[in-house]
């Protein structure tokens, strides 16, 4: 399954750099940037068990930094990029610690209502969100190369980034702090009883994911070359994220990919028909013109009922379904082979045992009477 993944992607790849067209580059584009802002719920909902609804509003807080201090302090992008993780990430950590003594649903509406607060009131300062007008924002010049010039050389870095923070949640997931949040899934009442800080984890996972989604709002950032808080990092974004990658899988990071994967198709191909011929030939609205607009609301409502009955997500949910079928058949081909090779003795003799009979035992001597 792994090597199939990975032919699939480098088919991928060789279309997108050699054939493809500037449509189909932008999917890709924000299918990539939103990869890096999904891992943020891989690694607070995947790995902790714990809902923000605020991942959009990290990636804004990203965003904004990105374009603060790349047009007005003059820093590098990428280090500007970078700060704004750090900047998120301490954010994250000051909002989880009164946060997680709420915990379920109510850290839930907490993290939403900070959303709320950002949007209303911190966006709306100049030095933070730019006030009403969007911050420009230059893409980066490494080098020789100009990622302004060209769409495909922005695509290579951000699959770059994509890559690197994909091996950073894995590495995260099979160290110690994977470890120690699966302990506290499984019970946290006996991870603390052989010393297990649950706070103390749950507040490093809130700044991780905090500083992945501020990276993915840098990427994006760049990609508009601006900040545009609206419509791209409302509050209401962050629902919509959740809902998408937990009802898909979060718990892989092919799960967080797969979700932006769609995401991102549906968006611009379906809505924005940013492809024609597909909307208007594969559509089951074909007669009708434009599709509603409030398709996307139903479908995703459909995909929050699924996680009722899948929380591991679907495509997680069929992948292991088909795992599962294929093993059996493997199996039952294995059986049936066995049952065809091992001889049976109503047939012939095994070929080791002897065709003669096998001699009498020696009587055994008298004993002389006295």
């Amino acid at each position: 399954m792994g090597r199939f993944a990975a032919l699939l992607a480098l088919l991928v790849a060789y279309y997108l750099f050699f054939h493809a067209d500037d449509n189909w580059i932008t999917i890709a584009i924000q299918a990539t940037i939103l990869s890096v802002v999904f891992l943020s719920i891989t690694v607070i909902t995947g790995m902790a068990g714990e809902i923000s609804l605020a991942v959009a509003t990290f990636a804004g807080i990203g965003a904004c930094a990105t374009a603060q201090l790349a047009t007005n302090v003059g820093v590098a992008v990428i280090p500007a990029m970078l700060i704004g993780a750090i900047i998120a990430a301490v954010v994250g950590a000051l909002l989880a610690i009164p946060a997680l003594r709420l915990g379920g649903i109510f850290l839930s509406l907490a993290t939403f209502a900070f959303a709320l607060f950002f949007d209303s009131v911190l966006a709306k300062i100049s030095w933070v969100g730019g006030g009403t007008l969007p911050i420009a924002a230059p893409r980066p010049t490494i080098g020789s190369i100009d990622f302004d010039k060209s769409d495909k050389n922005f695509l290579l870095l951000c699959l770059i980034v994509l890559i690197i923070v994909s091996v950073a949640v894995i590495l995260v997931r099979e160290g110690t702090t994977g470890r120690v949040l699966d302990a506290i899934r499984g019970s946290e009442t006996a991870a603390t009883s052989i010393g297990i800080s649950a706070t103390r984890a749950r507040i490093v996972v809130f700044a991780l994911s905090a500083a992945i989604a501020a990276i993915g709002g840098g990427l994006m950032a760049m990609n508009e070359r601006a900040a545009n808080l609206t419509p791209d990092f409302v509050a209401q974004q962050g629902l919509i994220f959740v809902v998408l990658v937990v009802s898909l899988g979060s718990r892989t990071v092919e799960g967080a990919i797969q979700a932006a994967i769609g995401y991102s198709a549906f968006q611009i191909v379906i809505l924005n028909q940013a492809v024609p011929w597909i909307p208007n030939h594969l559509q089951p609205w074909y007669h009708m013109g434009n599709p509603p607009q409030t398709l996307a609301i139903i479908l995703l409502s459909i995909g929050a009922f699924t996680y009722a009955k899948h929380p591991e997500g679907v495509l997680e949910f069929q992948k292991r379904r088909s795992l599962a079928a294929v093993q059996r058949l493997i199996d039952r081909w294995k059986s049936r082979r066995g049952d065809a090779a091992e001889p049976t003795s109503e047939h012939y003799a095994p070929a080791s045992e002897p065709l003669t009979p096998a001699p009498s035992p020696a009587p055994s001597p008298s004993v002389p009477q006295p």
